[in-house]
């Protein structure tokens, strides 16, 4: 740490340093000003540390099912810059909502726009979603309590056997078992 470098000066006073993934925050002193440099360090013997007062932080996070497309895609931005990010979700899953700090934005669209204007943290949660198939053997039809064929992880669901007339209901198949016309799974 003897060997850092701030504006090519030698850094005599160092607060803080500390280390995120492949990034190093340090906080200094330079003619009694507070400054925070962000920079992408391979090695800490020797490094020459450009200081804004303008760098800030984008850290992401996702939950199992999906991954974030960041643009653009870097460690440190200017204090100021807007940063687009997409959830994407995986096959049979869903973008649910964001976390961390994104402010009024809505929590629920699966693409966003940042004001990178601190250091920010925000994460995507994804929920497994289950696609309900339906056949009839007969006349009749299945009506679902739901208005498509997908539901969450979780949610419930009234499904109803309908004959169509001078037919009669027996029984379900598959993954329902019973007599009754209608279930709630």
């Amino acid at each position: 740490m003897e060997r850092l470098y701030l504006n090519n000066n030698r850094i005599r006073e160092i607060d803080t340093l500390t280390k995120l993934p492949n990034l190093y925050k340090v906080s200094l002193k330079e003619n009694n000003l507070d400054y925070q440099a962000y920079q992408v360090i391979k090695e800490l013997e020797t490094a020459h540390i450009d200081v804004s007062h303008d760098l800030v932080i984008l850290t992401t996070n996702t939950s199992e099912g999906g991954k974030l497309e960041i643009n653009p895609d870097k460690k440190v931005y200017k204090k100021g810059e807007d940063v687009v990010l997409k959830a994407i979700p995986d096959p049979g899953w869903e973008f649910e909502y964001w976390t961390g700090d994104i402010g009024s934005l809505g929590k629920t669209a699966d693409e966003i726009t940042i004001k990178m204007d601190s250091d920010k943290e925000i994460g995507a949660r994804f929920i497994r979603t289950i696609r309900i198939e339906t056949a009839v053997q007969g006349q009749g039809k299945i009506e679902l309590s739901i208005e498509s064929n997908t539901i969450r992880d979780g949610e419930e669901l009234e499904i109803t056997a309908v004959p169509a007339e001078n037919w009669r209901f027996v029984t379900w198949a598959g993954d329902i078992e019973g007599t009754e016309p209608q279930k709630n799974i």
